[in-house]
């Protein structure tokens, strides 16, 4: 098959969703049982590129894929704001969450706010059970949640799946102490590699992971249709 449903997010956001998985034997016919189709490629991959104009999709977002290698200077805890998210912060977590993610690929006229919103907040939830990513450390302030991160280890590779801050408490070093806790987690799980991807829209992120040592490697273009 040259497309593949998204079964999950076909689901989530109430229409049918898919990607491509073999551009060999796509045909317009085919798009257009969906009502829509999503793909990421790579920027340099000008003939993938190509193809997708012919087809009429058009280009939604950037994604900018940043690694770091783990530090093997393990920072100590000594913040006691920070620790791990337990159910009892659920509520907290998934509400930071959907007020943090203005800039996605979730996007009008594709998708509303309150999907967009939703997607996160349930991103966020998963991750404090462990069913998505596997942890979720948070970052509390006068007993309230104001800023949390989301770790998933693949192999020998840790991977950030969100991170946010309360806007109210940014610029005080909250996103640096996060990233602090993601590197003490990478060393305590033996990982090599940090990965986090961001939007390309989202200049705040970029220059975040870099001031933190992060290495920009891959950049890549979502496309709808």
């Amino acid at each position: 098959m040259a497309l593949k449903r998204l079964d999950w997010d076909s689901t989530f956001f109430g229409i049918d969703i898919a990607t491509i998985e073999n551009f060999e034997t796509l045909t317009a016919e085919q798009l257009k049982k969906f009502d829509l189709v999503t793909f990421k490629v790579m920027t340099s991959d000008f003939d993938i590129v190509s193809k997708l104009h012919e087809y009429n999709f058009v280009p939604v977002e950037g994604e900018l894929l940043f690694r770091k290698t783990v530090s093997v200077k393990y920072v100590p805890q000594i913040d006691n704001n920070l620790a791990i998210a337990t159910e009892n912060e659920i509520d907290e977590v998934a509400n930071l969450a959907m007020e943090s993610y203005q800039h996605s690929r979730f996007k009008k006229p594709w998708f509303s706010e309150e999907h967009r919103n939703q997607f996160y907040a349930e991103w966020a939830k998963k991750a404090v059970l462990g069913t998505f990513d596997d942890i979720c450390i948070i970052y509390k302030a006068e007993e309230a949640v104001t800023g949390f991160i989301t770790l998933r280890k693949i192999k020998n590779k840790l991977v950030i799946g969100l991170i946010a801050v309360s806007e109210n408490y940014r610029g005080q070093g909250i996103a640096a102490a996060l990233l602090d806790r993601a590197n003490n987690f990478a060393l305590e799980n033996n990982c090599d590699e940090i990965q986090v991807a961001t939007q390309l829209s989202n200049i705040s992120a970029a220059n975040l992971y870099i001031k933190n040592d992060y290495l920009l490697s891959e950049s890549s273009i979502w496309f709808y249709k």
